[in-house]
């Protein structure tokens, strides 16, 4: 039985994976491996007793240990993409899955983290390759909608410029359709130009900003 037992305890230390046990009742991490101290870039003395919010320490921390808590709780496993943040000043994308079982009758959570950052990173770059493909079929298509209209007001605003007399208080507002043409034109220009994805935000709302998105070129001739 002792010898099952060390063998045991040497494939929980050797393991590649991070693992961490958690007493249940008290939330607390009670052994961890090797790979612990290496993912968490902490020493065991520093991990062992501590409760298990001290891992989920990003912004989102409240949001991870409802979710855990919530999971073990109610299914008595949990298994989701976690991120934390580390010593070294990084943070790190982890998939955890854990399990609820019982030692001499005292729930036991065994939780074994994988980091995955950078399959995280690729996921993300993907993600903005199909965000940046939309929108320049979003942005094709806009611009060809708009092109003939204004070309169409341009061009009669530069007319009915050069029949107005100076003094005319109509002058005035044909210049300034004129002005707001223009300014659509270097939009258009922007819009087309956009090679990246920048956000900003609108009313509480997250939405492109077309000129940090933008390479930036002014509008030439429609």
């Amino acid at each position: 039985m002792e010898e099952k037992r060390d063998i045991f305890r040497l494939l929980f230390d050797q393991a590649p994976d991070a693992i961490m046990l958690i007493d249940w009742p008290a939330k607390i991490f009670i052994n961890c491996n090797k790979a612990s101290e290496t993912l968490f870039e902490k020493s065991k003395d520093e991990l062992i007793g501590q409760q298990i919010s001290s891992i989920f320490n990003t912004k989102d921390a409240e949001y991870y240990i409802d979710l855990f808590n919530e999971n073990i709780e109610s299914f008595g496993s949990f298994n989701n993409e976690v991120k934390i943040s580390v010593n070294s000043g990084g943070t790190k994308t982890l998939h955890v899955t854990a399990l609820k079982t019982f030692i001499d009758d005292i729930p036991i959570v065994q939780s074994i983290y994988r980091d995955i950052s950078e399959k995280a990173v690729e996921s993300e770059k993907r993600l903005l390759k199909t965000k940046l493909e939309g929108i320049f079929e979003m942005a094709g298509g806009v611009l060809n909608e708009m092109i003939q209209p204004l070309q169409v007001i341009y061009g009669y605003s530069e007319a009915l410029s050069k029949d107005i007399d100076n003094e005319d208080p109509n002058f005035k507002r044909v210049m300034s359709i004129i002005q707001q043409v223009d300014k659509l034109k270097n939009l258009m220009a922007m819009i087309q130009n956009i090679s990246k994805y920048e956000t900003k935000m609108y009313f509480g709302k997250k939405i492109i900003d077309i000129g940090k998105s933008s390479k930036g070129a002014l509008a030439g001739d429609l």
